[in-house]
């Protein structure tokens, strides 16, 4: 994967205290998976439907070539609406393309016997599915949009490519023992500076070990 994270300019000063809303922190300089980058909101949308565009023409086969066919495209969310009604702000009518789904991941059969709807958490699917997403300097990685792009992938992923071990765990809300990290170490330390802090590098207690488990929530079992 190559994941793309975006910080747009107008609401970059919108992160972790320093954000205004009493519902949701941010963490946007937590993108964990390589450098961000700042555009300003009014080339949002252009710069989204050029990548769109590019990655329609991507690895086609040679028969898809030869018809002038584009490749399918799936959209892979914890919330289609939200994704949905973000992409109708922005003036982008992928979705009612023949080449574009869109799946929720939270609809999925398997989450849906193992969670009540009103506990399925993002972190609790997560947690389930020995995926880690808590850093060991940073904390919870998930309230920056990028990262909970890639876990996303991962959920997806986990859920289809569960050992017997891991899917009888998993069935019987039981702790499934944990994968390993999936971002660098100190990448995230140096790559993404938030207004007013400054590049530093962990001590040694803060790196992640892959033997070393994550703290769990216990409500994610119940």
């Amino acid at each position: 994967m190559t994941p793309l994270h975006y910080i747009i300019e107008e609401y970059q000063d919108h992160w972790g205290h320093t954000c205004q809303s009493d519902w949701l922190h941010t963490e946007p300089y937590h993108f964990a998976f390589g450098k961000s980058r700042t555009i300003p909101e009014r080339i949002v949308a252009d710069r989204l439907h050029k990548i769109f565009c590019t990655f329609q023409k991507r690895n086609r086969t040679q028969e898809e070539i030869r018809q002038n066919q584009v490749r399918e495209i799936l959209f892979l969310t914890f919330d289609s609406a939200l994704t949905e009604r973000t992409l109708s702000r922005l003036g982008l009518s992928w979705l009612t393309m023949r080449n574009v789904q869109i799946w929720d991941i939270q609809k999925d059969l398997q989450l849906e016997l193992r969670f009540n709807s009103p506990k399925m958490r993002f972190e609790y699917v997560m947690e389930a599915l020995g995926l880690r997403f808590h850093d060991g300097r940073v904390g919870n990685l998930s309230h920056c949009a990028g990262n909970a792009a890639v876990f996303i992938v991962q959920v997806f992923l986990a859920l289809f490519y569960k050992d017997h071990e891991q899917a009888v765990a998993f069935a019987a809300r039981r702790p499934v023992p944990w994968l390993r990290y999936t971002w660098v170490g100190h990448a995230l330390d140096q790559s993404n500076i938030a207004p007013g802090d400054s590049a530093r590098r962990r001590e040694k207690n803060q790196m992640n070990r892959h033997e070393v488990p994550q703290p769990r929530d216990a409500n994610a079992f119940f």
